[in-house]
Order: structure tokens, then sequence, then C-alpha cells
């Protein structure tokens, strides 16, 4: 007999070490020595002082850059967030947009359609008495 199971399987949870780390762990690595080359012109002081302290800010700018950067590269090859699959619901004008046209904050998303994302509130009260749902199941249990 083929038992079918009741759920599907759950996806794994991403890897640390995976491409979205990337980007961190080289902003890390730039900031850590960021931080060492500036300590170090504070004691050195004088003008290899300040060159050193120069250095360290440039190498904090490359890497929030690199972090920046990093996460728009992730972005756009997820194709849930990409394309023709990135439409969003503006909740302080209760418009849909193409693309990230407003502040995040402002904004409810990724929708894959533009009928999806006009109905973003109906998802989101769906979504929350599931999940309301799901909280009383575990109490109850």
């Amino acid at each position: 007999m083929n038992e079918q199971p009741d759920e599907a399987p759950k996806p794994a949870p991403p890897s640390l070490l995976g491409p979205a780390a990337a980007p961190l762990v080289i902003n890390l690595l730039l900031f850590v020595a960021a931080v060492a080359l500036a300590l170090i012109g504070m004691i050195a002081g004088g003008t290899l002082g300040l060159v050193l302290i120069g250095v360290g800010a440039v190498m904090m700018i490359v890497g929030f850059v690199v972090l920046l950067l990093g996460n728009r590269r992730i972005a756009a090859s997820d194709p849930e967030l990409a394309g023709a699959g990135n439409w969003w619901y503006n909740v302080k004008t209760g418009e849909v947009e193409h693309g990230e046209q407003s502040l995040g904050s402002d904004r409810d998303g990724p929708y894959r359609t533009r009928d999806e994302a006009e109905r973003a509130p109906e998802i989101a009260r769906e979504r929350s008495a599931k999940w309301a749902a799901e909280d009383e199941e575990k109490r109850e249990a």
C-alpha cells in the first residue's frame, strides 16, 4: 500500500553558508579589518594614523556596498522576488506597485501577480486567521 503523507515535506532551512551569507561574511571581515586599522591609526597618531583611519573608513564603505549589491543579486536570482513576480501592495496608499517603488515599511509582498497583490489585505486576514487557529490548537494540545 502506498500511503500519501498528509503534508508536503517542509523545505530545509536556509544554510548559514549559502549564497546569502557571502556578502555578510565579506562585510564582517572588512568591518573587523577597518576597526583594527582605525585603532592602530589612533595609536600611531600623526600622518600615518590619519592614513590608517582613512583606509579603515574606505573599507567600511566597500563592505556596505558589497552587502548592498550582494543582497540585490540574491533577490534578483529568486524567481519570487524578481521580474514579473515583483508585485507589491502599498499599505499606505492601497495601491499595487510593480517593483520596489516605495519604502519597504509601506509595502506588503512580494506577490507573484498583480491580482494577488490586489488581494493583499484579504490574504493577510486569511493568514492571520490561519495562524490564530494554529496557535489555538497548540494551546489546546
